[in-house]
C-alpha cells in the first residue's frame, strides 16, 4: 500500500478541508498519515487514517514556523518510507535535447 503523508500548519480538528481529502485518498488505497498541531484548546481527533498532532511552544510569527519546520524535518528523518524515489533529472540528457532543438530550428531557416 502506498503511503501519503500530509502536514498541515493548523489544528486537524477543524480542518474539515485536508478530512476531505484524506477520506478521499484512502478510498483510492493510500495509507494517510496526517500531521498537524495541538492547541491548547483543541477538541479530540478521531479519523479513519492515522493523525499526528504536535504541541509546539509558539503559536505563531517567525518562531512558530521555524519550530514547525523543524520538529517536521525530524518527523520526516525519523520515519520509515516516507519519501519514494523521484524520477531524477539529468543535466546532460537535456543539454543535447537543447542542442538537438536549437539544430533543427537552425536547419529549418
Amino acid at each position: 500500500m502506498k503511503r501519503i503523508l500530509i502536514s498541515v500548519t493548523n489544528d486537524l480538528a477543524t480542518d474539515q478541508r485536508v478530512h476531505k481529502v484524506c477520506e478521499t485518498l484512502q478510498e483510492f488505497g493510500f495509507d494517510i498519515l496526517l500531521i498537524g498541531r495541538k492547541l491548547p484548546n483543541s477538541l479530540p481527533v478521531n479519523r479513519n487514517y492515522k493523525t499526528t498532532r504536535m504541541n509546539l511552544i509558539f503559536n505563531k510569527g517567525f518562531l512558530f514556523y521555524t519550530e514547525y519546520n523543524l520538529r517536521l524535518f525530524l518527523k520526516l528523518l525519523f520515519t520509515k518510507k516516507v519519501l519514494n524515489k523521484l524520477p531524477s533529472y539529468r543535466p546532460r540528457r537535456s543539454m543535447n535535447l537543447s542542442k538537438k532543438v536549437k539544430n533543427s530550428f537552425n536547419d529549418e531557416i
